[in-house]
């Protein structure tokens, strides 16, 4: 984290620097303290796109069907990947390569049939990027409904949203994001949030906008203190580092990530307009020394009262613990993986379905961890590995740099690479 204000997370999506130059202007689009409080604490507290009629666009390619794209390696850096489903996932795509001079290509496709072949639903504006006009965020609830961001890379400037109810075969223009620095996420066709973290000297204040027209309108739920203002009444301690995800229509969770003790889980019941401390049970002994931390791996996943999220702790004794709740989370409790102590990664798919994985080892658990099974996989996850399990069976793998994609149907015994699409 940088010592100054720092927009939206952003994955590092090439080591070997592909395509750094556009990289590291969004990762680095720190904006100065009078420049953020202004952006924040005026026009975006307003409803965005008010009076604005959306805007109908066909994709090159509209009717049904439309640009079939044959699968090629090494094309294209992955800088999102949404699954929706077994087979079924949307990539935002950036070409490898980039100089950064000039304006370059740049893709949203969507699959159907698992990678096999690839859907081009990229907006015709938006086939040719560049430094002043690119896409910024992709968020995706199913195949589709889809949104996407885009304006001038880490400037600062607002950024416009796009959305398709179709699978891009048109998208419609819904006004702008309520600020440059805002993380998408939709729960509905409709319902959705953008928070923004704000991070200066050891602190981070989240800012909450919330939409109940797929984005065309915003409202202003909350904010923590920053930069002399105190923040809203009920808002978000701006202790520690924390990511907010939404679990229902007005219910949200802050997962914290801090460098001494457990985390705080913080809930919201109002749309993120004030947030409530949740209890949460200790660490098994030996996870958490008193000069290290812990920080939640996720928000958490729920299925009615029960619900479940992994907390990972950087203590040398330390390792990973799944916590889960049986009264829609007021109280969590750990329940440790078979091989305590270990650093297992982790995905809670379901509150009661679990992967944990290290290397080539693979824990899965269908109960709630009252029974766990292991397994080999062909292939050694890194620790800083990103996969994402639609169900017990199904998962996609994102490598570290965006190049390439893997895909299992096994539960993660077996990884196939999945082709990219030819850049065209």
């Amino acid at each position: 984290m940088s010592s100054f204000f720092v927009c939206r997370r952003r994955r590092v999506l090439n080591a070997e620097g592909r395509g750094s130059y556009r990289r590291q202007v969004a990762r680095w689009c720190a904006a100065t303290a009078l420049v953020t409080v202004a952006v924040l604490f005026s026009a975006p507290m307003k409803p965005s796109g008010a009076g604005a009629s959306p805007t109908l666009l066909p994709t090159a390619s509209s009717e049904v069907g439309s640009t079939v794209r044959a699968p090629s390696a090494d094309s294209w850096d992955v800088l999102a990947l949404r699954p929706m489903g077994p087979t079924e996932a949307w990539t935002w795509l950036s070409a490898a390569n980039y100089s950064g001079t000039g304006p370059y290509a740049e893709a949203v496709d969507l699959t159907l049939d698992g990678g096999r072949t690839w859907l081009d639903r990229t907006p015709p504006p938006l086939v040719k990027a560049s430094m002043s006009r690119g896409i910024e965020q992709l968020a995706a609830l199913g195949p589709s409904d889809a949104w996407i961001a885009y304006g001038a890379a880490g400037s600062g400037s607002p950024q416009t949203l796009m959305f398709t109810t179709d699978g891009g075969l048109r998208w419609a223009s819904a006004g702008r994001l309520p600020s440059p620095y805002c993380t998408l996420q939709f729960l509905s066709s409709s319902v959705g949030w953008c928070v923004a973290n704000l991070a200066a000297a050891g602190t981070d204040a989240v800012v909450i906008y919330r939409t109940a027209d797929a984005g065309e309108h915003w409202s202003f739920e909350s904010s923590g203190a920053i930069q002399g203002h105190p923040g809203t009444k009920g808002s978000l301690p701006t202790a520690c580092d924390k990511s907010v995800t939404f679990s229902g229509t007005t219910d949200g969770w802050a997962a914290f990530s801090c460098p001494v003790g457990v985390p705080p889980l913080y809930e919201s019941t109002d749309s993120g307009r004030s947030w409530q401390l949740r209890s949460v049970g200790p660490l098994p002994p030996g996870y958490v020394s008193g000069d290290a931390g812990a920080a939640w791996t996720s928000g958490p996943v729920f299925a009615g009262a029960e619900g479940a999220a992994g907390i990972y702790s950087s203590s040398p004794g330390g390792g990973t613990v799944v916590f889960v709740t049986v009264n829609g989370g007021l109280t969590w409790s750990a329940s440790p993986p078979p091989e305590e102590h270990a650093r297992w990664l982790v995905d809670v798919v379901t509150a009661r379905t679990w992967k944990l994985y290290s290397g080539r080892s693979v824990l899965t658990t269908t109960d709630a961890g009252l029974i766990w099974r292991r397994a080999e996989s062909n292939l050694s996850l890194p620790a800083q590995a990103v996969v994402d399990y639609v169900d017990v069976n199904h998962g996609w793998y994102l490598p570290a740099g965006g190049a390439g994609l893997e895909r299992t149907t096994d539960g993660g015994v077996t990884w196939q690479a999945v082709g990219l699409p030819t850049l065209s």
